[in-house]
């Protein structure tokens, strides 16, 4: 079987398919060394608590998710701020077709411009191969690099049987004696020139596409609505969008003014009613909400928090919605970086045009 596999950021979303791939692992192995498959509340606060500071990403193939990966603390004390330990799990039905491998290059990459230098795998390793365990994944390992194996010899005890763990190392930078402090994944600011490449690419493949897009932005000020008529010919695709920088213009624009007093303007709901809404206003098959908070508390709506942003992308009524936290020592202009990268990765998630 041939894979084209897209890596991209995983959302909250994605708890049940991921959890899909995880149960089983934990049912029929000793892979993990989880007794009981956790319930879907508890592993979207796993998602949502890990990639507020690492990254948590996964891979597609054909348009289903075959594989996931995230790095976690390593060692929780402070000298411990340049490390991090890896995990990754494909669908059964899916090893051995460069899934893993292409997860943990991707995972290494983003880690390491976090300024991670030392990236551990503690892998559950065994002297007698059985049916609920193999070492597999020491020899994967291995073979990406990873060295200085240290076995802790039966500390995992499961389907009534004593485990070993073999912990592997892998440098991803320089160890110099000024070390630049490691930083949030969230914390990543990237360049204008990658996001106009992006946004470039998305507004070709509108064009070729015939698919029109609009927006209602509030916090990014009509940044995304910029970023796509950046291109030449986008008047085909994009007849306007509107900014709703008050909670007055969101209801002027078509935003209930219910979902706003019940749920807050700053919530995934909220963000959701401004993607309908503007495709309401200007017919497109794709529309973008946008609310939230930079560096301030908002005086004028006391549920806002500083830094959390929340986006949708209503794709011919199709709606993901994604809560997303940003550093609120960055500036104004780079918080609208941000937001607008990370709006272009939850229309790319659907539409897969960018690679």
């Amino acid at each position: 079987m041939n894979c084209e596999i897209l890596i991209r950021d995983a959302l909250i979303e994605d708890a049940e398919s991921l959890l899909n791939i995880y149960s089983p692992y934990v049912k029929n192995t000793a892979i993990t060394f989880e007794w009981v498959v956790p319930t879907i509340q508890e592993f979207k606060k796993r998602i949502e608590n890990i990639s507020a500071r690492y990254p948590y990403i996964v891979a597609e193939v054909n348009g289903e998710i075959r594989g996931y990966a995230y790095a976690n603390t390593f060692r929780s004390r402070k000298a411990y701020s340049w490390t991090a330990e890896s995990s990754i799990y494909v669908h059964q039905d899916y090893r051995g077709k460069g899934i893993g491998k292409q997860l943990l290059i991707e995972l290494e990459s983003r880690l390491a411009k976090q300024n991670v230098l030392n990236l551990y795998a503690v892998i559950a390793s065994t002297d007698k191969e059985d049916e609920y365990l193999t070492n597999d994944s020491v020899r994967f390992h291995k073979k990406m690099g990873y060295t200085n194996p240290c076995i802790f010899n039966k500390c995992g005890f499961k389907f009534n049987r004593w485990y070993d763990t073999t912990t592997m190392e892998k440098f991803l930078g320089e160890h110099t004696a000024n070390p630049v402090p490691a930083v949030k994944e969230n914390n990543f600011v990237p360049s204008i020139d990658l996001i106009h490449i992006k946004y470039s690419s998305l507004t070709k493949f509108l064009i070729k596409n015939n698919m029109k897009i609009t927006a209602m932005e509030s916090c990014t000020s009509g940044f995304v609505s910029s970023l796509i008529t950046d291109t030449e010919g986008s008047s085909a695709i994009f007849k306007g969008s509107c900014v709703t920088y008050s909670n007055e213009a969101k209801e002027l624009n078509g935003v209930d003014k219910s979902v706003i007093e019940n749920f807050g303007v700053y919530s995934t709901r909220t963000a959701e009613e401004m993607s309908r809404a503007c495709v309401k206003m200007y017919p497109s098959e794709i529309g973008i909400g946008i609310t939230g908070s930079f560096g301030n508390i908002d005086p004028a709506n006391s549920d806002s928090i500083p830094g959390k942003v929340f986006i949708a992308v209503n794709i011919n009524n199709d709606i993901t919605v994604c809560e997303y936290s940003l550093e609120v020592n960055i500036s104004r202009y780079e918080s609208k970086l941000c937001v607008a990268d990370k709006t272009f990765d939850l229309i790319n998630s659907k539409l897969n045009f960018y690679k």
